[in-house]
Parts: structure tokens; C-alpha cells; sequence
């Protein structure tokens, strides 16, 4: 499901008083049921009329947490501090450190291929410097923090049958760097995700020339869309509702002296 600036939620939950619409221009709007555990969504989009929604059990499915944000809900959003979840790994002092996204690609082999992809004005090879071992100027892994791959290793990371190649190389490649505007900013995030789109034709238009890889296409028969990208990004990380209990990270990681964690 797709959010967008124009929408509107409201949402009146268990959550008693912390619920409220979303859009602060317009009043609140409250429903009585039953069942005190019922959850009643209004929404409403422009140019359609209102939909309510009852249900025992609301499913927050979309792929930032906009339910969440646009009903008023309370969420998380990147890292707590070690002081509030008591993680021995989490930082010192909370942030908003999230995971970067991803606009994949899914890539087919085509020998002979002369049609290189268009880099963008704003491309620069050095960008991707040490994805590989192929254009590298370090050998040192340790300083890199990952792995130097030569070509074999990189092309059959993701291999899919047919010749084909799901582009989502986590090495200095077509991750795009994420922050807190992508998701709360509804115009801006559709700015950032044409630019998620053109880091990873710059990435193909690499993988062609500096690499020396021009057979490897992108496979426009995959997608039934414009651009031939997936209709949404890989979207690592989004908003977490506050429930009843709090995962941590002991919950799904074993200590010394069990096999298994408690999840």
C-alpha cells in the first residue's frame, strides 16, 4: 500500500487519548465500538470518498511504517540508546541511524551487447571504488571492512536462473544512503527514490565500462513498469510500532551458554 502526501488516516484504537488524525488541519474524529480492542481506520485519498475500516486486528504491512505515522500511532524509529534497551551493542546515545535502501535490478546477459546504459550527470566512477577487487585501491579487507570479490564471486553472489542477475551488491554499490526526510518528507521521498533509481543505472553503466562487463543489460521484460525498475525499492528498515513486548537483542541471539536464542 502506498501513502502519499495527499491522504488522509485517522485511527481511534485502546490506545485511548494518543490517537488522533493524522492531517492536524482537520479535527479529530472519534468511534465507539464494542469491542474496546477494535481498531477503526478512516481513510481517504483526494478526489474519493472516505472508507472505514473495523477490524480485531490491524496488520501495520507498508513498507516505512506510514500507517503508523499518518494515524498518530507511537513508533521507533533507528537506534535506541543502550541506556534504553540495555543491548550491550546498541550505541551510547540514540540516533536516527537507519539502513540504506535499495533500488535493485535485475540483470540479463547479453554477449555482443554494444548499448551502454547512460550514466548520469552526476556520475563518478570513484564512487564505486573498492566494490570489487576489479577497481580497488586498497587490497587491505580489514580496513575496507568486507571482502575484496573478483568478478566470479560478484556475478554469483545473486545469480537467478536464465543468465540473469539480481543487481543488490552490498559493497560500495547501488545502496542508497537513507535518512529520517525519506520517510516523513512524502514529496521529498519521491525525489529520493529517482535518485535511488539513477545510483544503480550508474551502477550498471559501471559494471559495462569500468569494469569491462557491457553483456550485462538490464532485463526489461521483468517489469511491467516505465522504467523497468520494481514497482517499490528494497526497503531495509521502516517505523516500529511500540507493542507489548520490546524485542531485544538478547531475544535472537544466543549467549554462551544456550544453542539457541529465546525467538
Amino acid at each position: 500500500m502506498r501513502i502519499t502526501s495527499g491522504e488522509r488516516w485517522s485511527s481511534t484504537s485502546e490506545l485511548g487519548n494518543r490517537s488522533r488524525v493524522t492531517n492536524q488541519s482537520r479535527s479529530p474524529e472519534t468511534q465507539s465500538t464494542q469491542n474496546p480492542r477494535t481498531q477503526v481506520l478512516k481513510y481517504s485519498s483526494l478526489g474519493s470518498s472516505e472508507v472505514q475500516i473495523l477490524a480485531d486486528i490491524t496488520v501495520e504491512a507498508t513498507e516505512y511504517g506510514d500507517v503508523l505515522y499518518k494515524a498518530g500511532l507511537p513508533f521507533r524509529f533507528g537506534r535506541e540508546s543502550t541506556f534504553e534497551s540495555g543491548e550491550p551493542s546498541a550505541p551510547h546515545d540514540p540516533d536516527e541511524i537507519v539502513q540504506d535502501l535499495t533500488y535493485c535490478a535485475i540483470l540479463k546477459k547479453e554477449p555482443g551487447n554494444t548499448k551502454i546504459v547512460p550514466a548520469s550527470e552526476n556520475y563518478d566512477p570513484e564512487r564505486f571504488v573498492n566494490s570489487t577487487a576489479l577497481h580497488a585501491n586498497s587490497k587491505n579487507e580489514e580496513y575496507l571492512n568486507h571482502k575484496l570479490h573478483n568478478w566470479d564471486s560478484f556475478i554469483s553472489y545473486a545469480a537467478l536462473p536464465g543468465n540473469k542477475y539480481l543487481l543488490n551488491w552490498p559493497f560500495r554499490a547501488n545502496d542508497y544512503p537513507t535518512t529520517r526526510e525519506l520517510y516523513d518528507d512524502f514529496e521529498k521521498r519521491e525525489w529520493h527514490l529517482e535518485k535511488a533509481k539513477e545510483l544503480t543505472r550508474d551502477y550498471v553503466h559501471y559494471i559495462q565500462t569500468k569494469l569491462g562487463h557491457p553483456e550485462w543489460v538490464i532485463d526489461e521484460s521483468i517489469y511491467d513498469t516505465p522504467d523497468h525498475f520494481p514497482p517499490m525499492p528494497y526497503v531495509r528498515e521502516s517505523r516500529r510500532g511500540i507493542g507489548n513486548h520490546y524485542m531485544r537483542e538478547w531475544d535472537v541471539v544466543p549467549d554462551e551458554y544456550t544453542l539457541r536464542p529465546r525467538l
